[in-house]
């Protein structure tokens, strides 16, 4: 009897387990995106000495770079890639977060075990393999962090207890994730907000929960973090964050592109799915709370402004999530609703969330071209390449420096690129227009100056910057020093002309 019923409980694992597995053989089968690829870079290089935002350029803040330098430090200590490493990592992080979350909703009666058990694979699919190319990106890695705050955020909605221990841990997460970003701080205030209105007839409960563990180990985390940035790097805020505020931060989309972009369309279908499953379930406290999340993180995206898909990777994770939530909640209440009525209500559910990860995967899918290029790069150029790039974009030097166990002569010209954006929407800022003309023309001067210096063995053109580069003296003075060795589907690969 003792043996069957050890059984029956290992078994309400196997889904999760066999979802786990299709997630590790997904992720042994891809490759980290530009981002993920370039901040590991670079602190490898911040490892070795090198001086951030002083010997290698990067528009985002200290905490992007110090995210990364554990996979890094732990790929040396265990001598696998730092990709792999940190691959582990949020493997590892995921499942605790996971294991945490639902403790604490069952701890305040908010989650059933069974609904528990159900939700479990999903949420690794989720979580794990619905990421595809945003994987490992800083939006990733916070929603992952910042999940059991918010299930103590759900509890205390209810006026239900939260161990010490836990809601220390879940503040922790919290912390970092709204350290990461400032916009990563919105999800948390919402639902943060959220509970205040819930107890604002109990003025002492609202003074306890500002107090409460949860709240000030994330202000701990995020003060800290910030004596770090004014004591450890302060070349981010004298030389970087004049440069992001002045190009980087006004170049966004128009309005109308924004908002009919995939990133903000995928939420609205995500609420829409959310509201026919179930809207009244929606609005309890869990999973209310998670939605009130995917609200501050698609706030976020919206303010950034760029329609990435990896802007929109947590509010639409959050919607699924709360979804399947809410599907299965309903489950008993479909299966008494009658012979005719349990099967169109489960089938539209079922309907409705397939639906929406499966367009959510093809947003969130691996670049197509890049498999190509990197195997024309490894054709033309010798072992080990230094690489650089005349492009925007930072996808055409990373991840391909990291695979084909290359460097990057200088970086991608993201200034100039800005700048570009900023002309073509419109979003110049007439006052600041010779200040950002100094630092697109800098930018071009050191990069010119690397070309000839570093010597790269490959250089990629993009196309729509050729002509570009061409019609400016000392960038074809660089590019008549190689010649054009293969053309792909959006750029062009130059070696350098023999002697």
């Amino acid at each position: 009897m003792q043996l069957s019923r050890m059984a029956q409980r290992a078994g309400a694992f196997v889904p999760t387990v066999a979802v786990l597995a299709v997630a590790v053989l997904v992720r042994a089968m891809s490759w980290l995106n530009n981002d993920a690829s370039g901040l590991i870079t670079f602190a490898a290089r911040m490892l070795d000495g090198a001086r951030p935002y002083i010997d290698f350029r990067e528009v985002n803040p200290p905490a992007a770079l110090l995210l990364y330098l554990p996979s890094v430090l732990l790929g040396r200590w265990l001598r696998i890639p730092p990709e792999a490493a940190l691959t582990i990592g949020i493997f590892a992080a995921t499942a605790i977060s996971l294991w945490l979350a639902a403790r604490i909703l069952e701890a305040a009666s908010l989650l059933a075990r069974w609904e528990g058990l159900a939700l479990a694979p999903l949420l690794v699919a989720i979580l794990l393999i619905l990421p595809e190319y945003s994987f490992g990106q800083r939006e990733h890695i916070a929603l992952v962090a910042m999940l059991p705050l918010l299930a103590i955020f759900a509890a205390r909605a209810v006026a239900k207890p939260v161990g010490r221990i836990e809601a220390v841990i879940a503040g922790i997460g919290g912390g970092i994730a709204a350290s990461i970003k400032p916009y990563f701080a919105l999800p948390l205030l919402f639902s943060l907000l959220y509970v205040v209105w819930t107890r604002r007839r109990e003025p002492k409960a609202v003074l306890r929960l500002f107090l409460g563990p949860e709240v000030i180990a994330a202000a701990f985390v995020v003060a800290t973090y910030a004596a770090v940035v004014i004591f450890a790097f302060p070349e981010y805020l004298q030389v970087m964050l004049p440069i992001a505020r002045t190009v980087y931060i006004p170049s966004r989309l128009p309005w109308l592109a924004l908002l009919l972009s995939p990133s903000v369309v995928l939420v609205v279908l995500g609420l829409a799915a959310t509201a026919i499953i179930g809207f009244r379930t929606a609005l309890r406290p869990f999973p209310f709370v998670f939605v009130l999340a995917a609200l501050g993180f698609m706030t976020g995206a919206i303010v950034q402004g760029k329609g990435w898909p990896y802007h929109s990777y947590p509010a639409i994770a959050l919607l699924l999530s709360v979804s399947c939530a809410v599907a299965i909640r309903r489950w008993p209440e479909f299966r008494t609703s009658g012979p005719y009525l349990v099967a169109p209500r489960a089938v539209s559910a079922l309907f409705l969330i397939v639906g929406l990860y499966v367009i959510s995967s093809v947003w969130f899918r691996p670049l197509s071209w890049y498999p190509p290029y990197v195997a024309a790069v490894m054709r033309l150029a010798p072992p080990h390449p230094k690489i650089a790039a005349i492009c925007g974009g930072t996808q055409y030097v990373y991840p391909l420096v990291r695979i084909v166990q290359g460097r990057s002569v200088d970086e991608v010209l993201w200034v100039n690129d800005a700048v570009f954006a900023l002309r073509l929407y419109g979003n110049a800022d007439s006052a600041d227009q010779d200040t950002v003309e100094r630092y697109a023309r800098s930018e071009r001067t050191s990069f010119v100056r690397s070309l000839t210096v570093g010597k790269p063995d490959v250089l990629v053109v993009c196309k729509g910057w050729k002509a570009w580069a061409l019609a400016q003296p000392d960038f074809a003075a660089a590019l008549h020093k190689f010649h054009v060795a293969a053309v792909l589907e959006n750029l062009e690969l130059w070696l350098p002309n023999r002697a």
